[in-house]
């Protein structure tokens, strides 16, 4: 989303606090509603709840790609972040249940490889924003939601396997350090917003393209991604 800030803001006038709205929509949408989707879609299958979670994650990007004005754009975007909500703890929780002990982990790599995918994807719409207006572009994005909601179809299962036993002491010291981390990660994730709101703009400004705005992005993303690993191999040697 970084990566088309600028685009958004020369063609609807936006500013910056706008714009901050703009990224608002999605991302409180998407964080906001991950408790409330789970509890609403607890009964669900994991392929029933990934597959429609996927679909309106694709469908918000085809919302946004018709030429429906900003209310269209802003109305994507929502649709995009319910998709998003539902897919965070459902894709997490089965990969829990598919893994039991040894689900940290494959939570650590199943995380990491969404790192990447912030990487890599700034870096194609960078490359692809010279050469094609915004709207196809964020259109394209939806292509590989279809194919995977198709994927997931075939390969997700149809029910929860069998959940890993906690004792009740694991429980009990959990707590306090999930508090701390919940704590940790909202500062951290408020930090990096902000950031990343505003760095396709110094670019812009310092004589740098649209281009060159969105590889910058793609460069932070790989360093976070590098440093990811890094630590989470000192980690697995400690």
């Amino acid at each position: 989303m970084p990566a088309f800030l600028p685009a958004w803001q020369a063609q609807f006038g936006l500013s910056y606090a706008a714009l901050a709205m703009m990224r608002a929509l999605y991302y409180a949408t998407m964080g906001g509603l991950q408790i409330p989707a789970d509890r609403a879609l607890r009964g669900w299958s994991p392929r029933a709840a990934l597959i429609l979670s996927t679909g309106l994650a694709a469908g918000g990007f085809l919302l946004m790609a018709l030429s429906m004005g900003f209310a269209g754009l802003c109305i994507g975007l929502v649709v995009a972040g319910i998709g998003s909500s539902i897919q965070h703890p459902r894709g997490s929780l089965l990969v829990t249940d598919a893994y039991g002990a040894a689900s940290r982990r494959a939570l650590g790599i199943y995380n990491f490889s969404g790192d990447l995918g912030k990487a890599a994807l700034p870096a194609l719409v960078a490359l692809a924003l010279p050469l094609l207006a915004w709207r196809p572009v964020v259109g394209l994005m939806a292509v590989p939601g279809v194919v995977l909601a198709y994927v997931l179809l075939r390969l997700a299962p149809g029910t929860r396997g069998a959940k890993a036993a906690v004792t009740r002491g694991d429980t009990a010291r959990g707590r306090g350090g999930f508090g701390i981390l919940t704590a940790i990660g909202a500062l951290d994730t408020a930090t990096r917003m902000g950031y990343l709101l505003f760095l396709p703009f110094l670019v812009h400004d310092r004589g740098g393209s649209t281009t060159m705005g969105g590889l910058a992005l793609a460069l932070l993303f790989a360093v976070m991604n590098m440093r990811e690993s890094m630590m989470f191999l000192q980690l697995r040697s400690a």
